[in-house]
Order: C-alpha cells, then structure tokens, then sequence
C-alpha cells in the first residue's frame, strides 16, 4: 500500500486491518482506494492504482471520492452513501485517472475499516471487467474512419493495424504486423538516448504523446501526431499498447518551415522574451551577442537590470510596460547595459504575449542595434552644443540691431535672452569705436557685401571687454543681390590675447635673463641677444655670420667638433644638455643649452634657436662634488636591493669587505649575509617594513661576511622610488667599521677592568681612611696627654725653681750660720785668751768660751753639712729641672709632632676623599666608555 504523510504512521496497522477484512490475496490482486470518511479525502493506494490511475504518491490528499470513483447514473453522495452502507457486495462502475482522464471499467467492493487511532476509513476494492466479445468485435469500429489505430505487446512488436494507420505508413497491414516498433520510426529517433526510456515509461503504463516522424513504404518519412496508450491486463501489468495516429505531416511541414524561419529570425535578429513579470525568459544569440553575456547568465534577470539605471527608473519605461498590459505594441529606443559598463541602445519593438485566456502573459523585444547611429547623432549634438557653447554667433540686420543671437554669443558677452531684441552692434563696440568714421566705414564695407575678419574687442552690457576672432559676413537676396542680414560668426580668443601678451612679457623677461641665439640651418649666427653676447665677450658685428667654431677651443675645430654637432642637430631633430665653449678671453664656459628647430609657415625648417644658461659656476662645484662623491664611494660599500631585500649590484668595496665576487651575491637575499637571530627578531622584520615605507634606516649592523668572520659597517638605507611613488630600490651606503668595533670591545673589556680596580683601589681608600680616622683620634687624644704633662712640668720646674731659691736662701742662711760659727768659734777662742790671760777669774768663762767653741764648731760642722745637703739637694734640683726641661721639651716636640701628624692625617683624609672622588670618576667614565663600547 502506497500513503500520503497524514497516514504514514498508522499504515501498518490500516493495512493489516484491510487485509484481515478482503484476505490477503484479494488484496494483493485487486485496485484499492482509501478514502477518509470524514473529508473523503484519499488516503491511500495501492501500488497498482497509483500507476493505473497516474497519482501523485507525494500528494494523495488531493484527490477525492468524487475525482476518483464514479457509476453511470449516480450521484457521487447517492454513490458514497452506497458504499459505506455496503448494501451491495458487488457493483460495477468506473476508476478515473488523475490526470489524463481515462476510465477504467471496473468490479467495486467497498469496506469500512477503523484504524488503529479509531478513525474510519472506506476501502474500495476494484477488479477490471470482463471485456464482453461485443466490445472486442467493435473496438475499432468508432474510430476506423479518422484515427490510425496499431496494436503492439508489451515488447513493441505490432499485432494488429487498421486501415488508416496502414494508409498513412504507405504498407499493408500484413506487411506492419509481427514487426518490431523500431521499424516504423527513422533510425535517427531509435538511436536517440531517449528512445528506451519511452518504452521504460510506456511499460509503466504512462500514456507517451507527441509528434514523431514515421518511415514509409516507400523510404520517405511522414509526421504523425500519436498517442501511446499502454491496456493494462487483470493482474494490472500492462499487456498492450495501442497507438493512435492522426495524420499532421502537412502541418509539422508548416511548422518545420515556421521554426526554421524563426529560428532565421532568432539567429539574425536581436529577439528577448519577458514574463508578465519583466523577467527575462529567452534571448536569442543577437541579443546575447550585443548585450555581452551568455544566455544562461541573462535568464531570470529582469528587465530593469538589462538597461541603464536612469532609463529604468523613469516614464518611458513604466508607460511601456504599461502600455504592454493593455495589450498594445510600444516602438522605443532602449539603452541596453553591456556587461554592466558600456551601453547598447537598440531600437526596439516590444510586442505583448498573451495566455490562452487572453490575459498579459509576457513580451516579446526584437532590437535592433542603433547604437553607432546613436553615437553619431551624440556626437552632432555634441558638436553643435560645442559650436554654440564656444563660438558667438549672431544675426545683424542692416540697420545694426541684434536679430539673434547662439547662447555662446549671449554667455560671453554677457546678455540675457530677454535683452537682445533692444541691442544693435554699436552697443558691442568700444565707445571710442562706436561713433567714429571708422565704424561707419566698417559697416559700409559689410553692406557693399564684403566679408570683413580680424580680431575685435567687444564689450558686454556689464562692461566686460572680449577678444574674438570674428568674420562678418554679409547674406545676400538670391534674386536683388541686396544685403538682408549680416551674420557675425566669432571665437573667444581673450586667453589666447592675454597668453599672447604674457608670452611677449616672457620672452622679453627670457632676453633678458638667458642667452638666445639665432642660426640659419648652416650654423650660422643670424642674432644673437645682450645676455649671450656679454657672457662671452663678443660683439654681434664680430659672430655675425661666423660658425660655433668661433666657441670651441682650437682642437676641436681641427677635429671637426663643430660640422658633426650640426649634422647630429639635423638627426635628432634638435638639442638638449650641456655644452663646453670658450669666451672672447679664451675662458671656458659651460652652458645648459637647447638647440629648437623653428618651422616656416609651410612647416618646414628655416632657422635654429638656441636659448642657453650659463652654469660654469654650477658646474664647476658639480665636477668638484662628483669628484667628492666618487673619491667617497672609492672608500664605501654600496649595494642595491629590491624592495624585498634581493641584492640587485654590489659595488667592489662591499664585495672585498664580504669576501665575494658579484655573481655570488647577486639575488642573494640581504639575510644572507645577517645574524640568525637577527633574521628571526621582530626587528629584522619591522626594518625591512619601514624600508617599504619610504623610511631610510640608519645605524650600525651587524653582518657575517665569508669563512663567518663579523662584519660591522656603519651604514644608511635609502629607500628610492618610482614615478608611481613605490619603492622599487634600496641603496646601502656604509663603512666598515669592524676594527672600531673590535677596539671598543676591548676599551669595554679594560674599562670593566679598570672600574674592577678603581672598586679595588676605593676599598683600600675607605680602610685608609678608617686608619687616619683612627690615628687622628688617637694624636688628639696624646696632644691632649702631653699637653696636660707639659702643664704639669710647669708646674714641677716652676716648683723646682721656687725649691732651688729658697736652698739658695737656705745655703745663704747655712753660710750665715757658718759665718757665725767661725765667728763665734773666734769669740770663743779669743774669749779663752781671755780667760786664760785671766786665770782663775776666767776659768768660767774659759768653760763658757769652751762650749761656747765647740758649739760653734758644731754649729760650724752643721752648717757645713746642711750646706752639703743642700749642694747636694741643688745639684739634684738642678739635675731635675734639667730632666724637667727636657722632659717638657720632648714633649713639647710630641705635642708639635702630633699636631704635625694630625695635620698630616687631615691631608691624608682630605687625600683619600680627593682619591675616592677620582675613583668615582674613573669609575663611571669607565662605565660611560664601556657603554660607548658596547653601543
């Protein structure tokens, strides 16, 4: 069973149920159609149906009760109440194809079934009829007159042919029956690849019309409109197939005839087919041709995309459309898009199609090309736009007044259009013209009919003034000869006056400051300026009529300098550079000169014109810049690259510093000869993007140059352009610097040394320094010793001093004391003389005068002693303050040597401060010169 998508899901069970109900083999040999009771609506089919009837599998639904079953003489309700009553078992009536129409006889049952989803379907079952032996003896019988009629099985072999068919082939039907349909079409039909295929469909049981060309007993062919009905047996396969023939030989002649003149006319002619839509449907070769695509990419475009934008979107081409809805043929000139730039205009008919109702169905363009016709008119009317917008043309009566006048008349001088009947042509003319005898004689000559030309000032209302080159020309009657108009033509010529005037203002002001020179086609000078005769010292009497060899030096002359310049001059049609003459003294001057041919008024050449600058000044600094810049680059390397960094020439200074020839580095990449991890660096990368750029690039680079040896030039890349303003070059000017490189390295290396050092030498200043410190502190603190000693020793030796007075007094006191004692001691013993003179009377006084002299002498002996004592205490005083003074002395002189050695370790603290500040002086411009060095 074949279901629509509504009843896929439930189809197993409705099949299962509709089979429980027939018997499966009832089912499998019968026609069934499943209608929804509700709608009516078919549901399903069998497989042999959907081929019977020519149903849609895809769209079932579409189909009813009514479309589909029908009885003579029965309503389709009256038939549907039937069925589901199921009153009869067995009744007879008709399925009707989908499509084509056809009926088919047929034995119905119908059945109720309920689905598994309780909805109800009405199932009828058909089995074909028995044909009766009456309907086969007349089977042919209503069409034998008009219809050629051949039977064929289901392989394609004729069994039976009517009269009319066997007329039409040219054979009898004896002859056609038991032949294979591929006899009675041409070979070119049979062998076609479609030729299986009709018979595949036919066996399908698909009905197969058309026209197709059959052969004839004779060998010619004749076009027969045919239908291929396939006649289906019980079981529903087809077992025959019967073709009905009408004859429209003459017709498909006609036809043929028609097609090909169509096709003449599609072939020769630009033809286009629209939809109702505008779309564009069918275009035949022309039209493709002249619109510049192919077929396949102007179909399906509409109309408005086939022509220029502003014809599209304006009236003409909405009222032609419209005009085509009402039926009617619209003739106008098109502007057709060619590739969507140029434009095609064609001059097209547009003729409107209609259905087989009647109604707009579409279009139909036959173009032809105009377009060159369309450029010449274009171009007329661009002239004459042209002619009116620059040339001033005007009518004049005889009397003056202004008849008309173009628009390039009215725009140069001025005037309105509403102005000119009010202007007669002395209002034109300067007013000191304008009333003078000059005009009047002027306007008499015109009226005589004298054409009169020259250049002319005019003058507009608002008093602008007008150069034209202008012609009168006077319009005669044909029959009297008398002059009727005056017709002025004139050209604005004001900017070639004012240029006129400004080429004289700059050929006086070139006379003036540049030499020009005159020759004939000899060489020789004809005139020459101020400027040209003052630079070289001659007079014009003197070169008039003389050579250049009067301007070259003696030799060249001798070599013939001056006739191959001529000759050269003729050839090349002129002359422009630099040339070395001598002047009037002998002096060499350099010119930049240009030697110009000047035409005769026939064209041809009749002098020479030589306009010149003297440039030795220039030159000479020139020569002697080159000569610096050659004697530069002797000691440079240079090398050219292509905007992607390929070595393009090398000069010798840079092949010697690489260690290559020319032919080894030439299209070697400028990597090459670079660093590896440079190359990969996002440095390498962004320098060859700013040389791209037009940004040079300047610095030291590193380079590898043969055998790996280092290579350091301090180089500048100078990106040059072309006209277009593209890097196309890059040129490297450098020097080597390698051996600078190599002794900034080791002034880095012994600069890292010597800040090594000067850290050395700052540690053993800070240690001295702590000493001094230390011995400073230590001097004070014993120039505060000894001077408190030497305060002390004062004291000691003042004491001292104060001690060996007073034993001076003492020991002059022990003297006075001795001095008594002899004394006394001489008392005494004068007091014994005394006594001794007084006897017994004295003897006392002997005693006294006795003890008297031995207390003396004692006293005498004391004072002795205590004077050696006290000589003895005085040389010890003595000996003390001497030891004292020396004492204080020394350390008198300790105090002077500390204050020496304290004033000693100051210097030598202010010397190692001084030390350790040139140290951190050294030390950074050793880190300064190893910076220097690393750069």
């Amino acid at each position: 069973m074949t279901s629509n998508a509504e009843a896929a899901q439930d189809a197993p069970d409705f099949a299962t149920a509709l089979a429980q109900a027939l018997g499966a083999q009832i089912l499998n040999d019968a026609y069934v159609l499943s209608f929804d009771m509700e709608t009516r609506c078919l549901v399903a089919a069998s497989d042999a149906t959907v081929f019977l009837l020519d149903l849609s599998e895809d769209a079932l639904e579409v189909n009813d009760f009514a479309s589909l079953v029908a009885v003579p003489g029965q309503t389709s309700d009256d038939l549907w109440d039937r069925a589901v009553a199921g009153t009869e078992p067995v009744w007879s009536g008709r399925f009707i194809g989908c499509r084509s129409g056809s009926t088919h006889a047929m034995q119905m049952r119908s059945v109720v079934v309920v689905c598994a989803d309780g909805s109800l379907r009405l199932s009828v079952i058909g089995h074909p009829a028995p044909e009766s032996a009456a309907d086969q003896a007349g089977r042919w019988s209503p069409l034998e007159a008009a219809v050629g009629l051949i039977a064929f099985d289901a392989g394609g072999t004729v069994i039976e042919v009517n009269d009319r068919a066997a007329a039409l082939l040219g054979q009898t039907g004896a002859a056609l029956a038991g032949r294979p349909h591929r006899d009675l079409w041409p070979d070119a039909a049979t062998d076609a690849p479609g030729y299986d295929g009709f018979w595949a469909r036919l066996r399908q049981g698909q009905i197969v019309e058309g026209r197709h060309p059959h052969r004839t007993g004779t060998g010619g062919t004749v076009w027969l409109r045919s239908a291929y009905v396939p006649v289906r047996a019980a079981n529903g396969a087809v077992d025959r197939v019967l073709q009905c023939l009408l004859d429209v030989d003459a017709d498909a002649r006609t036809a043929r005839a028609e097609r090909e003149i169509a096709t003449l006319c599609e072939t020769g002619l630009a033809t286009a087919r629209y939809d109702a839509e505008g779309h564009l449907t069918q275009a035949s070769a022309p039209m493709c041709a002249l619109l510049g695509q192919e077929a396949e990419g102007l179909v399906g475009k509409h109309m408005r995309r086939l022509v220029s934008n502003g014809f599209s979107r304006g009236k003409p081409f909405a009222e032609a459309w419209a005009a085509l809805g009402r039926g009617e043929r619209v003739a106008l000139d098109i502007p057709h898009t060619v590739r969507g730039q140029d434009t095609a205009w064609t001059r097209s008919q547009l003729l409107p199609l209609t259905d087989s109702e009647g109604g707009f169905a579409g279009a139909f363009e036959i173009a032809v090309d105009i377009t060159h016709e369309k450029q010449d008119l274009d171009r007329l009317g661009a002239r004459q736009a042209a002619l009116d917008s620059r040339i001033a043309m005007a009518e004049f009566r005889p009397d003056g007044t202004l008849i008309e006048a173009s628009t390039g008349f009215c725009k140069l001088l001025g005037i309105a259009a509403s102005d000119l009947d009010s202007r007669s042509h002395k209002s034109f003319v300067p007013s000191d013209c304008a009333d003078s005898r000059r005009h009047d004689d002027f306007w008499d000559r015109i009226l005589r009919g004298e054409p009169v030309s020259g250049t002319v000032r005019r003058h507009g209302p608002d008093g602008r003034a007008v150069w034209l080159s202008s012609c009168y020309l006077p319009l005669t009657d044909a029959d009297d000869g008398e002059v009727r108009s005056v017709l002025f033509i004139g050209h604005d010529v004001t900017e070639a006056r004012q240029a006129e005037a400004e080429a004289e203002g700059k050929l006086h002001a070139l006379d003036r400051a540049m030499m020009v020179v005159e020759y004939d086609l000899t060489g020789r000078i004809l005139s020459a300026n101020g400027t040209f005769l003052d630079t070289l010292g001659h007079r014009i009497e003197d070169i008039r009529g003389r050579g250049l060899g009067l301007f070259l030096d003696q030799d060249r002359v001798k070599d013939g300098a001056d006739s191959r310049f001529w000759e050269d001059l003729r050839e090349r049609d002129g002359f422009k550079g630099e040339v070395l003459w001598v002047d009037a003294d002998g002096r060499e001057v350099w010119l930049q000169t240009v030697f110009h041919p000047v035409a005769d008024p026939d064209g041809r050449p009749g002098r020479v014109v030589q306009i010149a600058v003297d440039i030795t000044a220039a030159k000479r600094r020139t020569l002697d810049l080159e000569g610096r810049w050659q004697a530069a680059l002797n000691h440079q390397a240079v090398v050219e690259f292509d905007p992607e960094g390929k070595i393009l020439q090398a000069n010798e200074g840079f092949l010697r510093l690489v260690g290559h020839s020319l032919r080894e580095v030439a299209g070697q990449s400028h990597s090459s000869f670079c660093a590896g991890d440079y190359i990969r660096s996002t440095a390498y990368t962004d320098f060859w993007m700013a040389l791209r750029k037009d940004e040079p690039q300047s610095g030291r680079y590193h380079h590898i140059a043969r055998f790996d040896r280092d290579l350091f030039l301090l180089a500048h890349y100078t990106p040059l352009k072309n006209c277009r303003g593209e890097v196309e070059r890059v040129v490297m000017c450098g020097y080597d610097i390698s051996a600078q490189v190599a002794l900034e390295t080791a002034t880095a290396a012994q600069a890292r040394a010597l800040a090594e050092e000067i850290e050395s030498l700052r540690k053993v200043n800070d240690t001295l320094r702590d000493d001094a410190d230390l011995l400073t502190r230590t001097n004070e603190k014993l120039q505060d010793s000894a001077q408190n000693g030497d305060r002390l020793l004062d004291g000691a030796l003042t004491e001292m001093r104060t001690a060996r007075e007073a034993a001076d007094k003492v020991t002059g006191i022990v003297d006075l004391v001795g001095d008594i004692a002899v004394q006394t001691n001489l008392l005494a013993f004068n007091a014994a003389i005394e006594a001794a003179r007084a006897g017994e009377h004295g003897a006392g006084f002997s005693i006294v005068a006795d003890e008297v002299r031995k207390l003396a002498e004692r006293n005498g002996e004391a004072a002795r002693e205590i004077s050696r004592h006290i000589e003895r205490a005085n040389e010890s005083i003595l000996r003390s303050a001497s030891g004292t003074e020396q004492t204080l002395e020394r350390i008198r002189a300790i105090g002077s040597m500390a204050q020496e050695a304290i004033g000693g370790l100051t210097q030598m603290a202010a010397h190692a401060g001084a030390g350790e500040s040139a140290a951190a002086s050294l030390s950074r411009l050793a880190g300064e010169l190893g910076q220097a060095a690393a750069e």
